[in-house]
């Protein structure tokens, strides 16, 4: 008697596979696409209005100075997302990890001796700024890891915290003296960021923001910290079983996370705004006015700037959060986890998958 024919195998659904490579630069025509509705809603050309954005970017040295000076904080905090994203939590309080992060530096810098003063002096500024920003982030760490509350939640309700807490010292304690509004001092000239060329062209703080994102991008890919935060992200299970401390990783991940938001906050604090208002977020990323006429010669490109600014930030946040091929954080494939620990570091391998029928 034969045996019964094996079932036909299901089918299989088509998926195209797009390299990871190409992700930036669909994102970056994907930001142009959209604007095409919003010209048509203000009754704009459109080609009138791609000919402004590009023109009021990269017209004139200034203007691309203004465009890497923007950028900074967009993508300090899309390194900040990325980071707490490889371990499988979602860092959504960037905002208020920013604005504590942008009051610490400015705090320090409006009361530290100006005999202090030197080329490198907004170091110190930019580590208070971090310090704070990773209290902020270590927080909702803390919660998630102890109380499993979704750090979703806690992140942006942090936020909301960190925005009235900012808007009662700079209307009290923090004031500036001599200031009729709610603002702190501006800050010293010896601690502001300063950039390269008599226009500003390559702001000391986009070079920071560069130089971190490979930082973290390293760290996360090629060293033994970076490797345990990613299996959390792919299977806190088999994360655990390799002696990994769960908790401690989800709190050291999302006060990495706060800790680059709150950098950049204190870069746009310290190198454009040179204080902290109640108009801080509606100035983010515009250029202070030193004076009318250059004021008054970039009113008309803020609109086109404000939206260009986004590009570098999204591309070199998604080089930073670059998964590689591997599960969504959260719940991930434990094969693949236990393939991570097992080839990269050389640790013994989990039987963490079902044995098939045909090789028991």
């Amino acid at each position: 008697m034969m045996a019964n024919p094996p079932p036909p195998r299901a089918a299989r659904r088509r998926t195209i596979a797009v390299p990871a490579a190409l992700w930036p630069a669909i994102s970056i025509v994907a930001s142009f696409a959209l604007l095409v509705p919003l010209l048509l809603i203000a009754n704009v050309g459109i080609g009138l209005g791609y000919s402004t954005l590009f023109s009021g970017s990269f017209g004139s040295s200034a203007d691309i100075g203004f465009f890497l000076l923007a950028s900074v904080p967009m993508i300090l905090i899309g390194v900040g997302v990325a980071v707490p994203y490889r371990a499988g939590l979602f860092n959504i309080g960037g905002e208020g990890q920013l604005i504590v992060g942008a009051l610490a530096a400015v705090a320090l810098a409006t009361n530290l001796p100006a005999a202090l003063g030197g080329p490198i002096s907004f170091l110190l500024p930019l580590l208070a700024a971090a310090a704070a920003g990773a209290v902020w982030g270590a927080i909702a760490g803390a919660l998630k890891a102890w109380r499993d509350i979704s750090e979703i939640v806690t992140t942006i309700l942090l936020s909301f915290l960190g925005l009235l807490l900012v808007q009662y010292l700079i209307s009290g304690p923090l004031q500036g003296p001599g200031v009729t509004y709610p603002a702190t001092a501006e800050v010293p000239s010896g601690f502001q960021i300063a950039a390269f060329g008599s226009n500003g062209l390559l702001p000391y703080g986009f070079i920071l923001a560069v130089v971190l994102t490979v930082l973290v991008w390293g760290v996360t890919e090629f060293t033994r910290v970076g490797w345990r935060v990613r299996l959390v992200g792919l299977n806190r299970r088999v994360a655990a079983r390799q002696g990994i401390s769960v908790k401690r990783e989800q709190i050291f991940a999302l006060a990495i996370g706060g800790a680059l938001a709150g950098l950049g906050g204190a870069c746009d604090a310290l190198g454009n705004q040179l204080h902290v208002g109640l108009d801080f977020f509606a100035r983010l990323g515009i250029r202070r006015r030193r004076n009318s006429a250059s004021g008054a010669r970039q009113r008309h490109r803020r609109p086109a700037v404000r939206i260009v600014f986004r590009l570098p930030a999204e591309w070199l946040g998604r080089f930073a959060n670059r998964v590689r091929g591997l599960s969504q954080p959260g719940h991930g494939n434990s094969r693949r986890a236990s393939y991570l620990s097992s080839r990269c570091y050389r640790l013994p391998r989990l039987q963490t998958g079902r044995r098939r029928a045909g090789n028991s």
